[in-house]
């Protein structure tokens, strides 16, 4: 191909101007001759703008993508933006904006992309007024969004979290989960927490699902519809006496003048049964005088670090006076860098770090055997052998302990009535008596 310019052209200047006409006409006109970064507006008249339903085609409406270039920095910067036509009288016209914002150096010196963000914003043309961040994807991986999120889709997750960003209202966080409980977290601020874990979270120590009461009205959970469970009754945490023993489901219990559990007849004012399949739970504050868990942790692995040891430097040409040497040719240097290990958490610092999740897990776990379920309604199998449907039952002494037994309704005394936990109502698999509950 033959060179555009050569020694002695002379028309040269008039080449130039036909260039200089040519680039200023776009659509290349964001490219510098010089090279460098793209900066200025592409603007293409297709069918990519928006459009509001129902509303005619905006005809010339414009999308415009914008590239800039970014000097860095932790202050956004605008690197593209979209536009949306507008319709006289129908919609407005306007863009999507995209900006980012760099990272910043950790406590060891070096830098990391964690910290970078990327923001989305929408801007009205005719008012010029940008809205707030609508989306904000960090370097880390974690997704906000201001407002509603919604999808017809399935998010598959292993770890998936759901919280505020601070100085932030009404957004959503997504990412950063808790790889050690396996848990979902979705924040919604002065609203709910809802929690889904396999490990401790709460008060549980295997955790399904946990929502916390909305700030402003107490609330957790307004259904408009029935709410469907798969256990039987109704059931309420207790704490148990400093003596009482294990119960098992199905048992029959007393409940000591000091409003706690007992297995001791003597001791015993009224007369409960332990839930074996309950469909809701109360009283489940248990182990609020521990406080919250400490944040889970997770080791630190050793890794290795390139690190710059000298910026790459661009080939200098030899400048000559004729034909007297002036300057010499400089050639080019690439980079340098150097591989820099990076120590990871040793055993004893990893044992440290998981020291005080430890430990709450186990304080967590002796408190829980303190408590149990006692069912207040439904219908719940009962350790009784040999009854029949229609008798109740009745607790009776055995020996220092309780026990119960099945007695015919005709030949209740109103003291065996006030007393008995039930109604027998069929007969398990097992030969134990289902009662409907009955609380004195």
């Amino acid at each position: 191909m033959a060179d555009k310019f050569y020694d002695g052209m002379p028309n040269v200047n008039e080449k130039l101007n036909e260039m200089d006409r040519a680039f200023a006409a776009g659509p290349y006109n964001a490219l510098p001759l010089t090279g460098g970064n793209l900066s200025g507006p592409i603007v293409s008249f297709s069918s990519l703008a928006f459009v509001t339903p129902g509303a005619p085609a905006p005809g010339d409406a414009p999308t415009m993508l914008r590239g800039a270039a970014h000097q860095g920095g932790t202050s956004p910067s605008l690197v593209a933006a979209l536009g949306v036509g507008g319709t006289n009288g129908l919609s407005y016209q306007g863009q999507f904006r995209w900006y980012t914002s760099s990272g910043r150096p950790t406590s060891n010196g070096t830098y990391t992309c964690v910290s970078y963000d990327l923001r989305l914003r929408a801007i009205d043309v005719k008012s010029n007024l940008e809205s707030a961040d609508l989306m904000v994807i960090s370097g880390a991986g974690d997704l906000a969004v201001r407002g509603t999120l919604s999808s017809s889709a399935r998010i598959v997750s292993s770890a998936i979290q759901v919280g505020p960003i601070s100085a932030m209202e009404s957004e959503s966080i997504i990412g950063g989960g808790d790889q050690s409980q396996g848990k979902i977290n979705l924040r919604i601020p002065n609203c709910t927490t809802f929690y889904v874990s396999s490990g401790a979270m709460g008060s549980a120590s295997a955790c399904s699902a946990s929502i916390n009461a909305s700030t402003i009205t107490g609330r957790s959970i307004n259904v408009s519809g029935t709410i469907n469970a798969g256990g039987a009754d109704y059931a309420e945490y207790m704490f148990k006496a400093p003596d009482c023993t294990v119960i098992v489901p199905g048992q029959l219990i007393g409940i000591g003048a000091n409003g706690k559990l007992t297995d001791r007849w003597a001791e015993a004012i009224s007369f409960v049964v332990k839930s074996t399949d309950p469909c809701m739970v109360g009283g489940d504050k248990w182990s609020q005088r521990l406080g919250p868990r400490p944040p889970s942790v997770t080791r630190t692995p050793g890794s290795v670090e390139s690190q710059l040891v000298s910026e790459a430097q661009p080939a200098v040409e030899a400048v000559y006076d004729g034909l007297t040497l002036i300057t010499p040719a400089i050639p080019a240097k690439a980079a340098v860098y150097r591989e820099v290990p990076l120590a990871g958490d040793t055993d004893e610092e990893w044992a440290a770090r998981q020291a005080p999740g430890l430990a709450f897990d186990a304080a967590l776990e002796a408190l829980r055997q303190m408590v149990d379920r006692i069912a207040f309604a439904g219908q719940v199998p009962c350790n009784i052998q040999g009854a029949v449907p229609g008798q109740f039952i009745v607790p009776v002494q055995h020996g220092d302990g309780i026990a119960g037994t099945a007695i015919n309704e005709e030949d209740l005394t109103l003291q065996q009535y006030m007393r008995a936990i039930g109604k027998v109502i069929a007969i398990e698999d097992d030969g134990r008596a289902r009662v409907i509950v009955k609380v004195a």
